[in-house]
């Protein structure tokens, strides 16, 4: 289940970083547009792992990073902060 902070937080990145597809997503049923805020966040902060706009990550970095990312969005970890 997904708080509503989570909801939140997805729905915001959705409207930062895909403004038309945020839009278009708002014409959907409430039970299908809250799954899609989720599964975009999820998707959306993976694929800036991946294209490492900066290229400091190697790809065993890259796969670290998403293998702890896949672990906290299955709730098995804990998100440190600092």
């Amino acid at each position: 289940m997904v708080s509503h902070r989570q909801l939140r937080r997805s729905k915001s990145i959705q409207q930062r970083t895909g403004k038309t597809f945020h839009l278009a997503t708002r014409f959907l049923p409430k039970r299908v547009r809250h799954p899609t805020y989720v599964l975009y966040a999820f998707f959306r902060l993976a694929d800036e792992v991946v294209d490492d706009p900066d290229g400091d990550l190697t790809p065993a970095q890259q796969r670290a990073r998403l293998r702890a990312f896949r672990e906290r969005a299955l709730g098995r970890t804990e998100r440190r902060t600092g």
